[in-house]
């Protein structure tokens, strides 16, 4: 029973964090909510593309705000953690764009709003996330890099592209 404390506290910091998330989820929805609908429509069209472009876009961004973090002067230290913030905050974005994703293509989701199917999808994500070596090694890091490349192709609005006009036969 010594690890007993431990355990418990990791299991509820566990709980805090996805808590935690699924409101962030939730607040870029209500923020920004053409950028996540958009990241939506790019991760339900392009997984593949999402995933190809996520992976080195992460690493380049986490990559060179970490490098900013550890420079030794105090405004590229600052410069960074404001990266840092700003990278996190935009492959956040793009995973609720994956998350709503998730939550439109589950059962009984017809005519939910797209809060309603961002809350279904960021659970279902967040519990598969939690499952031990698949979540962890397969499921985040596919996440992430999906969420990231979407986010990318989000803000350069890939994808959105004006319906074309009707045409009409006239006689």
């Amino acid at each position: 029973m010594p690890y007993l404390g431990s355990t418990v506290f990791v299991g509820a910091l566990c709980m805090l964090l996805l808590t935690s998330l699924t409101g962030f989820f939730l607040l870029l929805r209500s923020v920004a909510s053409s950028f996540v609908d958009r990241a939506e429509h790019a991760a339900a069209t392009r997984p593949l593309a999402c995933a190809l472009l996520g992976f080195p876009a992460s690493f380049a961004g986490i990559g060179l705000t970490i490098a900013m973090t550890n420079a030794g002067a105090g405004p590229v230290r600052a410069g960074g953690l404001l990266g840092l913030g700003l990278v996190a905050g935009l492959m956040l974005a793009g995973v609720a764009g994956l998350a709503q994703r998730v939550g439109g293509s589950l059962g009984g989701a017809e005519g939910a709003s797209p809060a309603l199917r961002l809350l279904r999808g960021a659970i279902v994500l967040e519990l598969a996330m939690l499952l031990p070596i698949v979540g962890w090694l397969l499921v985040l890091p596919l996440g992430l890099a999906i969420g990231t490349g979407a986010a990318c192709l989000a803000l350069v609005r890939v994808g959105a592209r004006a319906p074309l006009p009707a045409v009409t036969r006239v006689s």
